[in-house]
Parts: structure tokens; sequence; C-alpha cells
């Protein structure tokens, strides 16, 4: 279906070809016939072939210079506002500016047997490939961030598995339509700056008005470069994918039920974490945006026998409190004192979407898995009821298992000290009844204490639970 589609634009291109030569003569525009008569004479191709390959080598150089220079200056600029306005006015001019700008000084600098080509294509490239770049790394939301920085603080795994996926896309474009655009920048070049390559052919035949051997040339040349750019397309679709599957020994450890961890606790925690009560105290917590205080001295102690619900009103404060708890955030004043380590479950379901489930459970093991992680990880995936969706990706899942997914990542991390920021919103009631359901009974097998907001505080009346009001907390400022 799809060859026959191609066919039929082909088929298409030959016919208003066909009916702009008839529109305004041969001498102008050559039939079809005519040209494909021509570029099939003798010794035509492979003089094409000849100039055409000098072509593709600078435009290639030239690409392969601007993406070595390109893709970092756009991570730079695009993670900080300061860099980007530092580089926009150099971007602006290589962007604005057309590429016979840099050919006439470029020519007297480098002379005609110079490499004005592979500089032009290097200069009009350079641009395009810094700015889809930088507006990828800009579009990264700031929560996958803060999933980070508390799952996975570690730069080698920030920048495969945080930022390569972002930019992805752009490295494909980039790849692709940065290729193009530089052979495209190198021919233009060549005709007004080079003793060789396709452009100076084509300028020649050009200047002669010879029109048949212009046109020969040119058709040959969108063939090459159309079957590039699907040969390009095909290529960057199969040795860059957007989904990772977690390639792991099926031996490692069963599959699914709640007997599978033979070699850790019940929980899934490995026993060297495992015992005592673990506590959570803050003291004279203070934090604000700018000069205006958010929350100040707020002082809280949480116990592992009975969790803390923290209630309140939308935008007083207690995710940023719980942000201040975990490190994501340095308060002004005020101390945090969370032994055995802090996990968060996030608002939203803050997953990795280039990521199987089993993968996103593993994330804080990242990037050396261990056999003992793989089991730990299908482990805290049968917990929360996913060990038969190991292999399945975040938008294959529905959202309480979304869910699910996230509080399996929490247990896999196995912090003593857990906060849950709203962890079952957009949930029907049903739904959350049943995760709360779930949720303590394996806070209790586990043994954590949890620190947890939530608006539907009616829902958690029913389990052993301390109530705290925002506005109970010592100076809260809202």
């Amino acid at each position: 279906m799809k060859f026959l589609q191609y066919a039929s634009g082909f088929l298409l291109f030959l016919i208003v070809w066909w009916g702009g030569s008839l529109l305004v003569g041969q001498a102008v525009l050559p039939a079809p016939g005519a040209v494909f008569a021509y570029v099939l004479s003798e010794g035509i191709l492979p003089v094409f072939a000849r100039e055409l390959a000098i072509t593709l080598r600078r435009g290639f150089s030239g690409f392969l210079l601007a993406l070595l220079v390109a893709m970092p200056t756009g991570v730079l600029m695009g993670r900080r506002r300061s860099r980007e306005r530092l580089g926009f006015f150099p971007l602006l001019m290589l962007q604005s500016a057309p590429p016979l700008f840099w050919i006439t000084p470029l020519v007297l600098w480098l002379g005609t047997r110079g490499p004005v080509p592979v500089a032009v294509a290097f200069l009009v490239t350079l641009p395009l490939l810094t700015l889809h770049t930088m507006m990828a790394i800009r579009h990264i939301p700031a929560w996958e961030y803060d999933v980070f920085a508390v799952y996975a603080p570690r730069r080698r795994v920030v920048a495969g598995e945080l930022y390569l996926p972002h930019l992805l896309p752009a490295l494909k474009s980039n790849v692709h339509l940065g290729t193009l655009v530089a052979i495209k920048a190198a021919m233009l070049a060549e005709w007004f700056a080079a003793q060789s390559g396709f452009g100076r052919v084509v300028r020649i035949h050009y200047q002669t008005f010879a029109m048949l051997e212009f046109v020969g040339w040119s058709f040959l040349f969108l063939l090459v470069v159309g079957g590039l750019s699907f040969g390009l397309e095909s290529l960057l679709k199969r040795i860059m994918p957007m989904y990772r599957v977690t390639s792991v020994s099926r031996s490692s450890s069963p599959s699914g039920s709640l007997s599978a961890p033979a070699v850790t606790q019940g929980n899934g925690i490995p026993d060297a974490v495992q015992g005592g009560e673990a506590n959570l105290v803050v003291k004279g917590l203070s934090f604000g945006y700018g000069r205006t205080p958010l929350f100040q001295d707020v002082s809280l102690h949480v116990s592992g026998s009975q969790p803390v619900v923290l209630s309140g009103e939308s935008g007083c404060g207690k995710t940023t409190l719980l942000k201040t708890i975990s490190g994501l955030l340095q308060p002004w004043t005020g101390t945090v004192n969370a032994s055995g380590g802090v996990g968060l479950v996030f608002q939203d379901d803050a997953l990795l979407a280039h990521r199987d489930a089993l993968g996103n459970v593993l994330l804080p093991a990242m990037p050396t898995i261990t056999e003992d992680d793989i089991t730990r990880a299908r482990t805290a995936l049968a917990l929360w009821g996913l060990g038969h969706r190991e292999d399945a990706f975040p938008h294959e899942l529905s959202g309480g298992m979304r869910k699910r997914l996230a509080m399996a990542r929490a247990w896999f991390l196995a912090p003593r000290v857990l906060l849950l920021d709203e962890p079952f919103v957009n949930l029907d009631r049903e739904a959350r009844a049943a995760l709360w359901e779930l949720f303590f009974l394996r806070l209790s097998e586990a043994g954590k204490t949890a620190l947890i907001v939530t608006h539907y505080r009616e829902e958690l009346e029913r389990f052993p639970v301390t109530f705290v009001a925002w506005e109970q907390l010592s100076g809260s400022a809202d």
C-alpha cells in the first residue's frame, strides 16, 4: 500500500512536469521523455555520480561539524535562560543571513579551491541544529528533574534517561533535515565559489542556457536527495527507537506472585535496611520564594508506628514542604533528620514514558543493574499487583496501574521515610479506596515512616493515622 502511494505521488509529479513543459515550451522546460533519454545516455551518470559525491562529502562534513557544536551548545542554552540570551544575537545573525552573505568573504579568504562549501554548510546548518536542541531541553518538565534528584541523582543516568529521550526527536530532526540543508547549502556555495562539485556543473549549464542538461542534472539531484531523505528517516526509526524494552534474563526471578521474594523480606526490601523504628524529625523549617515566606518555623515529628496525614487548602505550601523535607529545595532555616533515606511519591505519576514498567522500577539501580536488582524490582511490581505487566509502557497502563507503578518504584528504592504528595489523585473514589487499603497493608509490612498529603482526609479516617491540619504547623504563612 505504501509503495503504491509513493508511486502515485511520483506519477502525479511527472504529469505536472509534462503539463508544465507543454505550457512553457520545451526550450524552457524539457519534457520528461527528453530528460530521461539524456540522463540515460552514455557517460552522463558516471560524471553525475562523481560530481555529486563531492557535494555530498562537503555537505556531510559541514553537517557533522555543526552537529558537534550545536548539540552541547543547545543543551547549555536550554538549561539556563542567561545562556540563551547570551547566544540569541549570534544565532539570529546566522539564521537570518542568506548563505550568499557568507560566501563572498569566505571566497576572498579561502579562495575557490578552499573549503568554502563546507564552511557555508556549517554556518547555515548550525543555528537550525542549535535551536532544535535548545527547544527540546527547554520543554523537559520540571517534575522530571525532581524524579531524578530523588531516585537517580547520578550524572550518567540523568544524561541517558532524562536528556537523551527528550533529545531523540530533536536529534532525528537534526540528522534528517540538517543533512539535507547542509547538502543544499554546499551546492549553493559551489554554484558561486567552487571549481568542482554538482553546484558548479549546474551553474555552467544554466549560464549557457543548456536547459536539457540543467533539468536533467536537477532531476537526478532531486531523486538522490529524495532517496537519501527516505533512507535517513527509515534508518533513524530503526536505530533510535522512542521506547526501550528492559532486556533482562527471564530466569532472574518469577514474574509474578507474592511468593517471589525468596531472598528478601516480605515487603521486597533487602535485609540490610530492615528492623527498628524509623523517624522523621523536622525542626524550625522555613522556606519561601523570593523574599516572601511560604511557611515559617515548621516543626513535625513522624514515627514509624503511625503515619501522619497533612491536610490543608490548595496552594498553602504542602507540596513545597515535602520537597524541602526530601532535599529538592533548600530551606531558609531549620533542619530535617530522616534516618534511612527519603522517598517521594509525586502527585503526578512521574514515570519515564520511554521505559517499560520494569525499567521504571529499576531507575534507582541504573546504570549498573544486577540480578539482585532485577529480582527486587519484580518483587516490588508483584507486591503492587503489576507482576504480569512488567513489559508494559506507562501509556499502555490504566491510571490506577500507573499509580501502582509509582509506588513500586518507591518500594524498590527502599527508603525508611516515605513522603506521599496526593499519590492517588485523579482516580475515582473506589480506585483510591482500593489503593489506600493496599498501601497501608504494605506500609505495615515494611515498617516505614510515612508523611501523607491528601485532600481526601475522610478516606483515611478508618486507618491508624495521625491527622495534622496545615494551620496547626507553627508559623505557617498563608
